[in-house]
Formats: structure tokens, sequence, C-alpha cells
């Protein structure tokens, strides 16, 4: 069978080529079109069918402002050949997402025909993918999201006890508060830095892919605070700076694998992603790159940053760089399944 990743690898060397060319946009979209009547021949499953559906679809989302969004709309057409080989309840969610991403207003007559042929694969009639069935969905998501966000804020919780560092965003902060305090004197604090840091974050993924920003990424910003300062009331008799090393080590990678788990919970939700951990995302998702070296990465920038600016390293610092990536990208496969079983 044709691999998904062999599809991906097409877009990718689209996205290298100029596609202002009549014979670079062809040779494209006659590799997607070759791809996928190889990929229905081998009579693929259900699930697998699913995900080639789900990118073709929505790549253009992610690649608006880009020069390949013309062209990857037009490859679109080759998703309804996929169509037949999902299962009902698979075309009735990729239909509530692909009417969700692309609004009636902005829809082209192809993207119509494939929600009629997504409708009638799931037994649909279009109005039940209305606003209802959307609000129930984003419902479920950020119930998800929720829990996805209270599991990692327990493995921040038992970090921070421990006492054995800051994580790699935190000695960035850290850096900054005091580079800032130090160099031009001002009152802030690490908790306004924070708040700063992040809605930069937020303002440069306005700039590159608006679609990354929802709901989630500001329920992470918001209650992140909140459920450590719950778990800390519970777990502070267990965990402390009093407590024996051995406790504290084994409360530092507990911890790092527990955030590892409810972050990719939370990534796999779709509602969105912690701005810090959206940096990461968004790399691996944009150049196709293993999640797990991207996000040792940008945590090794995060760290560099941070020390160079005055942050301060400890062993929990080193583990976390060496653990959170690492156990997300195994638990990533793992936690779209459950989330996909959660949402429906």
């Amino acid at each position: 069978m044709p691999t998904l990743e062999a599809l991906y690898e097409i877009y990718e060397k689209f996205e290298q080529t100029e596609p202002g060319t009549d014979a670079c946009n062809q040779a494209f979209l006659d590799a997607v079109e070759e791809w996928t009547a190889a990929f229905s021949a081998s009579q693929p499953g259900p699930a697998e069918a699913a995900d080639a559906v789900n990118w073709i679809l929505k790549y253009p989302r992610h690649h608006r402002e880009e020069k390949t969004f013309r062209y990857s709309c037009a490859a679109q057409k080759q998703a309804e050949g996929l169509i037949p080989f999902l299962a009902p309840e698979a075309a009735a969610r990729i239909l509530t997402e692909f009417v969700g991403d692309y609004p009636k207003a902005d829809r082209t007559p192809l993207q119509e025909h494939i929600q009629k042929e997504l409708s009638d694969a799931a037994a649909l009639h279009p109005a039940e993918s209305g606003p209802k069935k959307k609000t129930l969905l984003w419902g479920k998501r950020v119930a998800v999201l929720l829990l996805g966000l209270a599991i990692a804020h327990l493995g921040v919780t038992l970090f921070l006890l421990a006492d054995l560092g800051s994580d790699p965003f935190n000695v960035m902060i850290q850096g900054l508060f005091r580079m800032v305090s130090s160099t031009f004197g001002v009152a802030v604090t690490h908790g306004t830095v924070h708040i700063l840091v992040s809605l930069l974050i937020i303002l440069v993924l306005l700039a590159v892919d608006r679609s990354y920003v929802r709901i989630g990424t500001f329920l992470c910003m918001i209650l992140g605070g909140p459920i450590i300062d719950v778990f800390t009331v519970l777990l502070q008799a267990l965990v402390n700076q009093s407590s024996a090393m051995a406790v504290r080590l084994i409360a530092v990678v507990l911890g790092c694998a527990i955030l590892a788990f409810g972050m990719t919970i939370v990534i796999k939700s779709e509602a969105g992603t912690g701005p810090n951990d959206l940096v990461a995302v968004v790399i691996s998702e944009k150049r196709r790159w293993k999640f797990g070296p991207v996000r040792i990465a940008v945590d090794l920038c995060f760290a560099g940053i941070g020390f160079l600016l005055g942050g301060t390293l400890g062993i929990g610092t080193i583990v976390c760089l060496a653990v959170v990536g690492p156990v997300a990208q195994v638990f990533m496969p793992f936690s779209e399944k459950l989330c996909r079983k959660m949402i429906g």
C-alpha cells in the first residue's frame, strides 16, 4: 500500500518548488492523483482512508497565505475517491471539521461537492452538520482539552514541588524578567513577563497561521496557574524541598512524563494548545518533522536564551529537556486514538 509518508513527501516537494509555472502545478496534481489511485487500488482500511482524506482536505487550511494554496485546494478533488472507504462516523467527523474549516461564503464548487459526498458517506443531511452539531463537537473538544490540561499540570506541579530547576520555557521567562529588571529598572513580575511573552507568541502565530490560535490557547494561558495551585495544596506534603533527593528526582522524571502525556491530549483535542507548546507544534506540522526532536530543539533554544539572559538552569531543566519531547512523541499516536474515541 502506498504510505501516507509518500503523500506528505509529494506536498513537501511541491512546497520547495516555484508553484508559478503550469508544468510545476500539473506535476504536483498528477503526483497526488497517481498516489490516490494507487492508494485506492490497495483497498485501504477506514482508519488509513480517514488519515489520507484528513490530510488532503486540511492541508490548504494550514497554508492559506502560501503560493501552494490554490493548487492544494485543487488537489482536494482526489479526496473524493477515498470518501467511499470511510466509516460513517469518520465521515461525519470529517464533514463537521470541513464545514468549519471552509465557511460556505468562501467555499468553492469543488468543496461544495466534497461536502455533499461526505454527507452521503455519513448518512447525514447537510443541515445536521450545522451550528448545533458544530457546537457539540467543540464542546467535546474543549472538555478533552481540559482533561489534558489537568493531567499536564499535575506533571508540572510534581516538577515544581521537587524544586530542582525550572522547565526550559520558564528559564527563558526568568532570564527575561531578570534582564528587564536589572537593565531598565522596570518593576515587573515573573508572571507579567510570562503573559507578555505568551501574547507575543500568539501575535506571531496569528500572522503565520491564525488557525492554530483557538479557544484552548487562551484557556491554557488562563487556567494553568489555578490548576497548579490546586495540585500544590494536595501534593506539597508528599513532595517538597525537605523530601529525600531520590523522591525529588523521581517526582521530576514522573512529572515530566505526565506533562508529556497531558500535553499530547491537549494537542490532539484540536481545541487549541498553550502558546509555548504551540511553537514546537507549528514547526513540527509545517515542516512535517517528528515532534520529539523538534520539541527538544525548541526547549534547548528556550533554555539557552534564558541562561544567556541570567536565568538559572537546574537538573530538573536537563531532565525536562531530555524527557518531555521523546515521551510526547511516543504518546502522540495513542493520544490521537484516545481523543477520537472521546470526541466521537
